[in-house]
């Protein structure tokens, strides 16, 4: 799968992706770049960075098409 199809399809998924798995995948970082938007989302209460996973929260499921479109 692509990126793209690899975050979009994990994120609908409770646990998330794994941000070592993505880097392994791919060979970029995923919050490279990102970091702002990230942070704004997470503060937002809309997703988690943790323990190596980013996942989106109960409220960011709601608006999991926003977020796609934020971060991707």
């Amino acid at each position: 799968s692509t990126p793209l199809e690899y975050v979009m399809m994990h994120l609908r998924l409770r646990e998330g992706f794994s941000l070592t798995e993505y880097r392994e995948r791919y060979g970029t970082d995923f919050l490279e770049g990102r970091k702002e938007v990230i942070s704004r989302l997470a503060t937002a209460g809309l997703l988690t960075v943790a323990q190596d996973r980013l996942s989106l929260t109960e409220r960011g499921f709601y608006v999991s098409n926003s977020i796609l479109a934020e971060i991707l």
